[in-house]
């Protein structure tokens, strides 16, 4: 139970810091990716707004020829004549050591003018096939690959631009490796540190139940005595002034009570503390010899109990344990069933498990009482006073279904009430 509840409590810590870190890097990430979208086109922009066409045919003074000597070399024309002839749009300092490239078509889609940056990473045959196919794109600003693209109506003439982008994805993805290498070791930190405090939370509740076990054990013990002494002197009694005293035959029943509840305490805690020795046995063979025993009980109270038990259904585990789980069900079935109701019993194997179901008629249970029957001394009808009845026995129930690594679950439904107990074969 305690080791359920530690678990519990680390998958509680890790799943919320996992919300949120998961929240927060999403955030992160989609804000920065809207500023850096938000840049770029605004680059783009400053880029457009800085343009302007040259006169290709227009030439321009050449500097005077300057006499050759021996600290000075001689001047050399330009050998990139386009250079001296086409000036790229000048740059905002921000923007100075970018690359764009761009393309100006006039209205008929004729090339008019071709920047392909000051680097000339790309040729311009490159450029040209590049800006065309952003051309014909109908979006004004867009990205494709490693670029991103900006369309431009401007006086006379069409631009399209842009920008290789490579760098900044490659940071983006530099980041986001690190952001998820560096999570993994916050997720084990978090790990080790929530193990550490699911201990230290669930370390007072473990030892506060252990001592509640363990006083109701040595108090069943305690009792057994007293209880036992009182059963005798009333026998002594009886054969001293007979059994017909009133008084006398209170006491006997009413010792008689005590009895039986110091026994289920005592078995209580015995399931709960003891490692029961399993052993591998054939569970229906051990049912049947429960409905076998019940068939005449629920003859006397005119009840019809019906049963369906798969032959040979072998599993591992106590055999004494799962009698009395069988008998608990059967003895709650009887004690709740309406008159002349209908009661039954199957037991089948599916795949790895088996499923033991008890169904009788009756009164539906409250949904707020659902969760607490399986509780100590719990009676979802406090008023019924059956005897040898104390609100032990679905507790001793789950307790032997717990050991067995099962579960045991209840649903009311079309006047009818079911136990379920699944457990696993092996």
């Amino acid at each position: 139970m305690f080791k359920r509840s530690r678990f519990k409590i680390i998958l509680l810590v890790i799943g919320s810091v996992l919300l949120l870190f998961i929240s927060l890097i999403g955030i992160i990430y989609a804000s920065s990716y809207a500023d850096i979208n938000e840049q770029n086109r605004e680059m783009l922009q400053s880029y457009v707004d800085s343009y302007s066409l040259t006169d290709k045919n227009a030439k321009k003074q050449q500097p005077p020829e300057k006499k050759h000597t021996n600290d000075m070399p001689p001047y050399k024309e330009d050998e990139n004549p386009r250079n001296k002839e086409e000036e790229p749009p000048p740059r905002q300092e921000l923007y100075r050591h970018i690359d764009f490239y761009s393309v100006a078509y006039d209205n008929n889609g004729n090339v008019l003018k071709i920047d392909n940056s000051q680097s000339k990473v790309i040729d311009e045959e490159a450029v040209i096939n590049i800006a065309e196919t952003f051309r014909l794109s109908e979006d004004e600003f867009g990205r494709s690959d490693s670029f991103i693209y900006l369309n431009a109506s401007r006086e006379g003439y069409n631009l399209t631009v842009f920008m290789d982008n490579t760098l900044t994805k490659n940071n983006m993805r530099t980041l986001m490796k690190n952001t998820f290498t560096y999570s993994i070791v916050c997720i084990a930190v978090i790990v080790v540190l929530s193990t550490f405090l699911s201990y230290r939370i669930v370390a007072p509740l473990e030892v506060s139940y252990t001592k509640q076990k363990q006083f109701i054990s040595d108090a069943g013990h305690e009792l057994k005595t007293p209880v036992s002494v009182i059963s005798a002197n009333a026998e002594l009694l009886e054969r001293e002034i007979g059994s017909d005293n009133v008084w006398l035959s209170n006491i006997v029943y009413e010792n008689e009570k005590m009895s039986v509840l110091i026994s289920q305490l005592l078995e209580l805690s015995r399931t709960e503390r003891v490692v029961q020795q399993f052993e591998q046995f054939n569970m229906s063979r051990t049912v049947m010899g429960e409905i076998l025993a019940f068939e005449s009980i629920a003859y006397e109270k005119n009840l019809t109990l019906e049963s369906d038990v798969e032959d040979n259904i072998m599993i591992t585990g106590s055999s004494k344990g799962i009698a009395q789980l069988t008998g608990i069900l059967l003895d709650n079935a009887v004690s709740h069933c309406t008159e002349g109701g209908n009661i039954s019993l199957t037991l089948k194997e599916k795949k790895k498990s088996v499923v033991l179901t008890v169904i009788n008629d009756g009164n539906p249970i409250p949904p707020e009482h659902i969760d607490k029957i399986f509780d100590r001394f719990y009676r979802a009808d406090p008023a019924r006073g059956d005897d040898n009845h104390y609100g032990l026995g679905l507790s001793i129930a789950k307790a032997v279904v717990t050991s067995h690594k099962g579960k045991i679950d209840v649903r009311c439904f079309d006047g009818k009430v079911e136990f379920t107990v699944q457990m696993p074969l092996g």
